[in-house]
């Protein structure tokens, strides 16, 4: 069941659900409704886990931004635009900061905006 959901993960927003509904209606099915909450919770830790700390640290050291900064930018953005935010937030972030970093004045927001080493 692990190795479904896994490979629904791949399509963005919609795989995850997918994925793991499936994954949950076979566990209700086979072994009832203990196991399949215990699916949920599993499949959620998980999915809270990779998007809330592995994405903003691995995408952040990509792109030289500061982890905050990363999730913020995320939340900011899909706020404003829903999904099209999300997707685009991290880039447009990364725009902002290299442009502070140009820009005669603006270099202590790039300063904010970088990861610190």
């Amino acid at each position: 069941m692990a190795l479904f959901a896994a490979l629904f993960s791949i399509i963005p927003y919609v795989g995850n659900i997918i994925g793991g509904g499936i994954a949950v209606v076979l566990s209700y099915l086979y072994a009832g409704t203990t196991p399949a909450l215990i699916v949920i919770g599993v499949i959620s830790i998980a999915q809270l886990e990779e998007n809330y700390i592995l994405t903003p640290w691995i995408i952040g050291d990509e792109i030289d931004l500061n982890p905050f900064i990363t999730v913020f930018g995320i939340i900011l953005f899909s706020m404003l635009w829903g999904t099209v935010g999300a997707i685009i937030a991290l880039p447009l972030v990364g725009v902002i900061k290299v442009i502070y970093e140009h820009a005669k004045g603006m270099e202590a927001y790039a300063y904010l905006l970088k990861k610190k080493e």
